[in-house]
């Protein structure tokens, strides 16, 4: 009997939570589905297809009629190149742990000039 769409949507989720898990000690060379680059990514699908396009992005290969998938090594190589050469973001705003006297910085909040008049 076949599963409901709901049902297959939890066991999807799960899944992609185990993958996810899996993937970050696991080394080994798998195919990876769309599904599991999203998860593991953490980027939208057209976000991925343009970064593909331009060649910043793993190319995926068919992998049957209908099917496509990523080489997971290339896709874990794509993802520690990023933290290589991402700045460390020290912009945050946070308070300082050794002075609780101190104030975070404030951001102010824009407000557009069609509601400044209403």
């Amino acid at each position: 009997m076949p599963k409901l769409n709901t049902e297959r949507a939890n066991e999807n989720s799960d899944l992609s939570i185990r993958q996810v898990q899996s993937f970050r000690g696991d080394a080994r060379r798998h195919i990876m589905r769309l599904p599991e680059v999203l998860a593991i990514v953490g980027i939208g699908r057209t976000n991925i297809y343009n970064l593909m396009a331009k060649g910043q992005f793993p190319k995926s290969r068919k992998i049957g009629k209908y099917a496509i998938g990523w080489d997971s090594l290339e896709i874990k190589a794509w993802i520690d190149a990023q933290f290589d050469a991402a700045p460390i973001d020290d912009h945050l705003d946070i308070q300082d742990e050794e002075d609780p006297e101190s104030e975070p910085v404030k951001r102010t909040r824009r407000v557009s000039s069609d509601k400044e008049e209403a």
